[in-house]
C-alpha cells in the first residue's frame, strides 16, 4: 500500500526551511568571499569601522534563520522519519559551537580594535599594529566561511531529503507506474505482435 503525500503544512515547512537555510548559508559565506576581501583593501581605521558595521548588522540577521532552520529540520526528521532531515539539522546546529569557540574570540578582539580607532578620521591615519588588525579581519573571513558552507549544506541535504525521500517516492512513483502499466495493457501494447505472411 502506498504512503500518502505529506500534508500541506509539512510541504510548506519543508519549502520555508530549505529556503531559509540556503539563503542564510549563502549570505553568510558571501561575507567571506566578497565582503572581507574588499575590507582588506581599505585603510585600517576604515576597515575596522566597516567590519564593525557589518558585524552589527549580520549578527542580527543570520542567527535567527539558522537556529529556526535547525529546529525545523529536527521536527521534519521526527514527522517524516527521515534521517536526512536530522543530518540537515546537525549541519545547522554545528554553526553554534563553531561560532562560540572560534568566532567569538575574534569578534571581541576586532570590536576592541574598532573602538580604539573610533575617534580617528581619515584613511591615512596610522594605527598601531595595522597588520595585526588586517590579520584578524582575514582570520575572521577564513573562520566564517565553513560556518556559511555548513548552513548551505543543510539546505542541500534538506532539499535532497524532500525530493528523494523514499517514502515520498514510493507514494508518488508506484501509483504512476501502476496507472501507466494498466493503460499500456488496455491499449494492447503488451500483446505480442501478430505476424502476417502474404
Amino acid at each position: 500500500m502506498s504512503q500518502p503525500h505529506p500534508p500541506g503544512g509539512i510541504r510548506a515547512l519543508q519549502a520555508a526551511t530549505i529556503l531559509a537555510s540556503t539563503a542564510a548559508g549563502v549570505g553568510n559565506a558571501s561575507l567571506s568571499l566578497f565582503v572581507i576581501p574588499r575590507l582588506l583593501e581599505s585603510p585600517t581605521p576604515l576597515m575596522l569601522r566597516q567590519w564593525k558595521n557589518m558585524h552589527a548588522l549580520t549578527h542580527l540577521i543570520f542567527p535567527p534563520p539558522i537556529i529556526l532552520s535547525g529546529l525545523a529540520y529536527f521536527y521534519l526528521a521526527y514527522a517524516t522519519r527521515s534521517r536526512l532531515y536530522a543530518v540537515a539539522g546537525a549541519f545547522c546546529a554545528a554553526a553554534t559551537p563553531w561560532t562560540w569557540t572560534l568566532m567569538m574570540p575574534l569578534n571581541r578582539k576586532l570590536l576592541a580594535r574598532a573602538e580604539a580607532v573610533r575617534g580617528l578620521e581619515g584613511g591615512d591615519v596610522e594605527v598601531a599594529d595595522a597588520e595585526g588588525a588586517k590579520k584578524l579581519v582575514d582570520d575572521w573571513g577564513t573562520f566564517n566561511l565553513p560556518r556559511g558552507l555548513s548552513v548551505f549544506a543543510a539546505g542541500v541535504v534538506g532539499l535532497f531529503a524532500t525530493l528523494f525521500n523514499p517514502r515520498c517516492l514510493r507514494a508518488q512513483l508506484l501509483p504512476a507506474y501502476i496507472r501507466i502499466t494498466r493503460q499500456l495493457q488496455d491499449n494492447a501494447l503488451f500483446t505480442p505482435l501478430a505476424l502476417t505472411y502474404d
